[in-house]
């Protein structure tokens, strides 16, 4: 089970479909990320507003990390964020 199976069924579709409809540069690169499983990308999304947010940074400005892995083991975008900041070294929140 993903983390996003623990959210409101509407709210998921309801980001799934901003995703998809969305036409800056971020959605799509999330959207070529993600491939075809947009609520993977969505969660994506909320990862890398994290990243931003924190770093100033995408996660596709730095390396890369097995987001996929991170996802499908039930990591919150907190969760999977902290654990990538982790692996490079990079300072506690």
């Amino acid at each position: 089970m993903s983390w996003l199976d623990t959210k409101p069924a509407d709210v998921v579709a309801d980001a799934v479909a901003q995703l998809a409809s969305a036409e800056d540069a971020g959605a799509e690169s999330i959207r070529s990320y993600a491939g075809e499983d947009l609520r993977f990308g969505v969660w994506l999304h909320l990862v890398d507003k994290r990243c931003r947010t924190i770093l100033g940074l995408s996660i596709f400005d730095l390396e890369d990390w097995n987001w996929r892995d991170a996802y499908a083991g039930g990591s919150s975008p907190k969760e999977a964020f902290g654990d990538f900041r982790e692996d490079l070294g990079l300072e506690d929140e």
